[in-house]
């Protein structure tokens, strides 16, 4: 699909994938809630396929939900996590987003 993608671009123009992030325990939810999600994806799976289909990733960004409290109680949560677990995913979203640009013909390798 991605290759289909950078076909199909224009001049200066990006990918923005919205998947379940599935390094994060809060992402399997949404990976096994429906049929639709056919593969998983994590930050380094996700930055792998990137390259190999001739992208480079720009972000990667956890969704964020709910209220503002909410939001900040996630990110106390997590930094706590980040500081107890020995491997902590890179992020803790349940969703995330990549923003993926094509390389140039000559950064392709």
């Amino acid at each position: 699909m991605l290759n289909a993608l950078r076909d199909l671009l224009t001049p200066g123009g990006l990918v923005v994938l919205r998947v379940p992030n599935a390094a994060s325990p809060w992402g399997l939810q949404y990976q096994f809630g429906d049929l639709t999600h056919k593969a998983t994806y994590g930050p380094g799976s996700l930055l792998h396929l990137a390259q190999a289909a001739g992208f480079e990733t720009l972000a990667q960004l956890s969704v964020r939900h709910g209220s503002r409290v909410r939001r900040i109680v996630d990110a106390l949560v997590h930094s706590v996590l980040d500081q107890v677990i020995t491997d902590p995913p890179p992020l803790w979203g349940a969703n995330m987003i990549a923003v993926l640009r094509p390389k140039a013909d000559n950064e392709q390798g």
